[in-house]
């Protein structure tokens, strides 16, 4: 009897350092959701077939609307361009992480990103800046900017 009453003590313990873990883990989850999903759902193309597509990133990012995803077609690659992405939350995919390249042609940071609630997801970046005095990264995030997401990237050639 007293066994039984030592494993029910140790199990009420054990759920009750458990529980709330798997509560604040569950919290944190939703709270990146509820970021993820402020997006309007209203998708932005760049390259492919389609008329009406932007055949320039930056093209696409000036005219996006706040909360826009902004798909980029791997047809047009490489993109040579160097984006600045500011005062706008937005949604950046390429269509393939090996194929859709953005090159920086080593003038500059390859994507400058100063503003909250941004995802860059599905290119390889490549050829920031790195001679002189001007050493610069694949992708440069400014200090105030909150929730950016830089998932499934290949990074190629950059100085960071």
């Amino acid at each position: 009897m007293k066994k039984k009453i030592e494993i029910l003590f140790l199990t009420l313990v054990l759920f009750a350092i458990v529980f709330p873990i798997a509560e604040a883990i569950d919290v944190k989850n939703i709270e990146r959701d509820k970021r993820i999903n402020t997006y309007n759902n209203n998708i932005v193309y760049v390259g492919g077939l389609e008329p009406g597509n932007y055949s320039s990133i930056q093209e696409a990012i000036d005219n996006a609307s706040d909360g826009d995803t902004i798909f980029v077609y791997d047809d047009s690659s490489p993109y040579y361009e160097k984006l600045e992405i500011s005062w706008k939350s937005i949604n950046l995919i390429g269509e393939n992480k090996d194929t859709t390249i953005i090159d920086g042609m080593e003038k500059s940071n390859v994507i400058y990103v100063n503003s909250d609630n941004i995802r860059i997801s599905g290119f390889t970046i490549r050829n920031s800046s790195k001679s002189g005095a001007n050493y610069c990264a694949g992708i440069f995030v400014y200090v105030n900017s909150d929730y950016v997401e830089i998932i499934d990237n290949n990074f190629y050639n950059n100085y960071f």
